[in-house]
C-alpha cells in the first residue's frame, strides 16, 4: 500500500483524526489505478476480466471474483455486509475487520457528493487491504454507464469497453434465458434478458451512448474493443486491451481461468474462439433488420455489419 494510508495505521488515524484519514484516502486514491471492465451484457466482459484474473497483480487471497455493482448499491454502504456480491468482492471482512466501517463512519460528516466519492474510494481501499492483490479489477457490465463517476472517484482508474453486434447479443440473451428458465430459475431474476426487441434496443443504445461519451470525455484512459474481434485475434486484441490498461500481457493468459463445471456457461472454460451459434435460431431476419433500422447510426459508429440485408 502506498504510504499515504498504511493498513496498520489506520485505526489510529481514524480514532484521532477521522478528517486527516479521508484525506489520506483521497490521496491514496488519486494514484491507484483500477481497472473497471465494463461493456454491454453478454458481449464477452466476462472472458475479458478472466485474462486479468490470470495476472499475478491482480491475484487475490481472500474474496470472490463477483460483478461488485458498485455504482448501483453505493448510497447503500452503511450496511455493504447486506450487500452480498460488494461484501464478497470486497473480502468478505468479518465484524472484527472493521476498517471500512471506520471510513464509512468517518466520510459522514462530508457533503454528499464528497461521501459517494469518499465511499468508492474506501470500497478500492479495502478491496486491496483484504484481497491482498496488488492491484484492482472489477467487473460490472453497466458501470459502463458511469465511467465518469467512478473516473470522479478515482482519478487514475482505466477502463474497458467492450460491444457486440446488437442482434447477437438478444440471441445470446435469449440463448440464457431458455437455460435459466429450464433450470427452474425465478422469472424475477431474469427481466434483464426478458426483453422485446424495442425494449432491447433503447438499453443498448443508452449503454453504448453513454460509453462512447466517456471515451470522447477521457480518451486514452478507455479503451474499447469489439466482441468480434476479440474472438477472432483473441492474442492481438488482449494485448491492445492489456497495453492500454498498463499490465504486461503474457499469452498465457489466454488460458481458460475456470474448471468445467465451475460457471453456467460451458465457453468460459474453453479457449476463446467465435461462436458456433448461429443467431437465426433465435432471432428472426425480421427483428434483425428491425433492431439494425432502431440502431443504424450506433451500429455505424461502432464499425459494426449489418447482419441481415
Amino acid at each position: 500500500m502506498p504510504a499515504t494510508l498504511e493498513p496498520k495505521t489506520l485505526p489510529d488515524v481514524l480514532a484521532d483524526q477521522p478528517r486527516e484519514a479521508i484525506h489520506r484516502l483521497a490521496d491514496w486514491a488519486s494514484d491507484e489505478p483500477v481497472v473497471f471492465v465494463t461493456g454491454v451484457p453478454r458481449s464477452g466482459t466476462t472472458r475479458l476480466y478472466d485474462l486479468f484474473l490470470n495476472a499475478p497483480e491482480f491475484k487475490r487471497t481472500r474474496g470472490a471474483y463477483v460483478e461488485s455493482h458498485l455504482v448501483e448499491v453505493i448510497d447503500k454502504l452503511p450496511d455493504y455486509r447486506k450487500r452480498r456480491p460488494l461484501w464478497e468482492f470486497v473480502g468478505e471482512p468479518t465484524e472484527a475487520e472493521d476498517a471500512l466501517d471506520r471510513l464509512i463512519g468517518a466520510s459522514t460528516v462530508l457533503p454528499p457528493h464528497a461521501r459517494w466519492r469518499a465511499g468508492v474510494q474506501s470500497v478500492i481501499y479495502a478491496t486491496r487491504l483484504y484481497g491482498g492483490m496488488s492491484r484492482v479489477v472489477e467487473k460490472t457490465p453497466t458501470h459502463a454507464q458511469h465511467m465518469d463517476l467512478l473516473a470522479y472517484a478515482l482519478p487514475s482508474a482505466r477502463f474497458l469497453f467492450i460491444h457486440r453486434h446488437p442482434v447477437t447479443v438478444l440471441a445470446s440473451m435469449r440463448k440464457r434465458l431458455a437455460k435459466e428458465r429450464a433450470k427452474g430459475s425465478p422469472e424475477h431474476s431474469l427481466r434483464w434478458l426478458d426483453k422485446t426487441p424495442a425494449e432491447f434496443c433503447w438499453i443498448y443504445r443508452d449503454i453504448c451512448r453513454d460509453a462512447l461519451r466517456s471515451k470522447r470525455v477521457l480518451g486514452d484512459r478507455v479503451h474499447v474493443l469489439s466482441y468480434e474481434r476479440f474472438v477472432a485475434e483473441p492474442e492481438r486484441e488482449s494485448h491492445a486491451a492489456f497495453d492500454a490498461m498498463g499490465v504486461r500481457f503474457e499469452p498465457a493468459y489466454l488460458a481458460p481461468a475456470h474448471a468445467p463445471g465451475n460457471v453456467i456457461d460451458e465457453k468460459l472454460y474453453q479457449p476463446i474462439a467465435p461462436p458456433e451459434d448461429d443467431w437465426r435460431e433465435r432471432v428472426s431476419t425480421d427483428e434483425a433488420r428491425d433492431i439494425q433500422a432502431r440502431l443504424g447510426d450506433l451500429l455505424d459508429t461502432l464499425g459494426q455489419e449489418r447482419l441481415a440485408p
